[in-house]
């Protein structure tokens, strides 16, 4: 299922209005007040390692919705409590987080992780066991079938349409060369984008695969160079996008540069600042 636009902390406003509804209960007369007990939220998050800059802002975001609605009285007087988990990026460790809130923390709902690649293993859990996922990052079309999984984000079949149209016929873009990671984020937006390109009239003539934490990347790029592609899309993983960027100057190689919304990060604009501008990449802002 999907949820349109919202911001990153509205995701756990969306989350709260379900936990309303699911806990309300009539009033009934009390003799005394009796503390309710919290809503335990898992929250599983890529809180280290290449992915750790969106695991922080999930954190930093999640903290701002909790103190605002603990402040105002909870959820049908229930303080909400975040019992956090880290994924490290890894499917195995995402598996291992989503049991033990499950198993051992007995939580209900789980927001996160801020990766497809180890959300779309967490959800086969979480469906299993009837518990409410919400993700603001996971945009996967195989993810769109999910009973208990939601997403305040738009797929990705959606994004690189949008993409392919505003290269091919705003940019000017005809050739282009791909640099991916080796993961369903990177791998699905790769083959819809060129799908939706080529369709368009233009070329993917270079599909470059990366591995998740690769640093070295003028191999890849000297093949993208060596088939005059006019247009790279860097879909290279997120930490690391401003790396080819640079690599490529480095090389006197300027072509136009497209990318994902995971250039959105700290890393591409503090620590690759004069390379890294003017790359292009849809929101979902962008959509409506």
């Amino acid at each position: 299922m999907k949820i349109n636009k919202i911001s990153c902390m509205m995701i756990f406003l969306s989350l709260c209005l379900l936990l309303g509804a699911c806990t309300s209960t009539p009033t009934a007369k009390a003799v005394k007040e009796i503390p309710k007990e919290p809503i335990r939220v898992g929250v599983i998050g890529t809180f280290t390692g290449v992915g750790a800059y969106f695991g922080e802002q999930e954190r930093r975001g999640l903290e701002i919705a909790k103190e605002e609605i603990n402040s105002e009285g909870g959820v049908d007087g229930r303080m909400i409590m975040l019992i956090y988990e880290d994924s490290m990026a890894s499917p195995t460790q995402a598996i291992t987080a989503a049991n033990k809130l499950i198993s051992a923390d007995n939580v209900k709902y789980i927001i996160g992780d801020s990766w497809a690649i180890t959300t779309e293993k967490i959800i086969q859990l979480t469906n299993n066991n009837k518990v409410i996922v919400i993700s603001g990052v996971a945009m996967l079309e195989s993810m769109s079938q999910d009973d208990y999984f939601f997403r305040t984000i738009h797929s990705t079949g959606k994004m690189a349409t949008l993409l392919a149209d505003y290269a091919y016929n705003d940019m000017g873009s005809r050739v282009v060369g791909t640099i991916y990671s080796a993961t369903p984020f990177g791998e699905e937006h790769a083959r819809l984008f060129k799908e939706a390109f080529e369709r368009l009239g233009g070329q993917v003539v270079v599909e470059e695969r990366t591995d998740l934490a690769q640093q070295e990347l003028r191999t890849e790029l000297l093949k993208i160079k060596h088939a005059n592609a006019d247009t790279i899309l860097n879909l290279h993983t997120s930490g690391l996008i401003g790396l080819a960027m640079k690599q490529a100057a480095e090389m006197n190689f300027h072509p136009k540069w497209l990318g994902s919304f995971g250039v959105q990060t700290e890393s591409t604009i503090k620590d690759y600042k004069g390379f890294s501008e003017g790359i292009v990449y849809p929101t979902s802002m962008t959509l409506t």
